[in-house]
């Protein structure tokens, strides 16, 4: 495999699909170094972005994943899977924040907001915005809003108990 690599390692694909089954072998150091190969021969590759965020986040490289969803946005504003994940990370930063004061938490949940908006007025449906949307507009105090989002995953995710518990946090 060494020599087929050694003539061919000039090819975007064959990084890629390395990048992937190293990091399906567990395989993480090796999987980033492939995946990073490919954005050096594609450098407007969202995909291999997206490919190298899985071996980064199982080493838990949370600012290289905030890096990477950025530069996935600037090369494509409205990727789903950017700003949501960017939403989320903002949502559960702001969860850290808040237990020294909502002043600090309050910045992250507006970025987490930012980000989910790009996210669920496109795709209104969608079960995992609708969640992450509703638990952000209620650490931001936006109720109805968040009771919205709560009663849309019901829709999608009968007996949701996450849904649930977000509807039972609204008074």
């Amino acid at each position: 495999m060494d020599e087929f690599y050694a003539l061919n390692k000039t090819n975007y694909l064959l990084n890629l699909r390395l990048g992937y089954l190293h990091y399906q072998d567990t395989a993480f150091t090796k999987s980033i170094s492939f995946y990073e190969s490919a954005i050096k021969l594609s450098p407007a590759s969202v995909e291999a972005r997206l490919g190298l965020r899985l071996p980064l986040v199982k080493n838990n490289q949370w600012a290289k994943v905030e890096e990477l969803y950025n530069q996935i946005l600037k090369l494509d504003p409205n990727n789903k899977e950017a700003n949501l994940r960017l939403g989320q990370m903002y949502y559960y930063n702001g969860l850290e924040k808040f237990k020294e004061s909502f002043n600090k938490a309050k910045p992250l949940w507006e970025k987490s907001k930012f980000y989910l908006e790009k996210v669920i007025n496109p795709y209104p449906s969608d079960y995992e915005t609708n969640l992450a949307y509703g638990y952000t507009m209620y650490a931001l105090g936006y109720n109805d809003k968040a009771r919205e989002c709560f009663n849309n995953v019901l829709m999608v995710s009968k007996g949701d108990t996450l849904a649930i518990q977000g509807l039972g946090l609204i008074k």
